[in-house]
C-alpha cells in the first residue's frame, strides 16, 4: 500500500465501527420506551430533558456523518465535548454506589471513545471520505 493508503484505510474502519456504535446508542434514546425511561433517569441525575435529545440527536447524526466521512471534524470535536461531559457525569455521580459499574467505574468505553474522537478530530477523515472527495478540510 502507498502512503496515506493503509492510513486511510485504518481511519475509515474506526469511523465506521464508531459511527455504528454512536448510531446504536443514540437510536435506543430514541425509541420507546427505553427513551421514557432513559431520559427520566438522567433528569433526575440532573441532566435538562431537552439536552437528553440533543445528545440522542447528536449520536444518531454524528454517527451518520463518522460513516461516510462527512464533518467529520466537526462530529469529532461535539463528541469529545459530550465524552468529556460523560466523564465528569461518572466521575460525580454514577461512579457512586448503587449505579457504580465496576471496572474504571464504567467509563472505560467513554474514555475510549474520547481518545477516538481526538483522533478524528486531529487527523481529519482520512482519504476514504466525502470530506476528502470533496475537499472540505474543516
Amino acid at each position: 500500500m502507498g502512503p496515506g493508503i493503509a492510513e486511510g484505510a485504518g481511519l475509515l474502519v474506526l469511523r465506521v465501527v464508531t459511527g455504528i456504535l454512536y448510531i446504536v446508542h443514540g437510536s435506543m434514546k430514541m425509541r420507546q420506551p427505553s427513551r421514557n425511561q432513559l431520559r427520566q433517569m438522567m433528569v433526575q441525575l440532573g441532566i435538562p430533558g431537552p439536552l437528553f435529545d440533543l445528545v440522542a440527536l447528536l449520536e444518531v447524526g454524528g454517527g451518520v456523518a463518522l460513516i461516510v466521512g462527512l464533518l467529520a471534524r466537526f462530529a469529532s470535536i461535539l463528541y469529545a465535548l459530550f465524552m468529556v461531559g460523560n466523564l465528569i457525569l461518572y466521575a460525580t455521580k454514577l461512579s457512586k454506589p448503587p449505579v457504580s459499574k465496576g471496572y474504571m467505574g464504567g467509563y472505560e468505553l467513554d474514555t475510549l471513545l474520547l481518545g477516538i474522537a481526538i483522533l478524528i478530530a486531529l487527523t481529519g477523515a482520512g482519504v476514504y471520505s466525502l470530506d476528502h472527495l470533496i475537499g472540505l478540510n474543516i
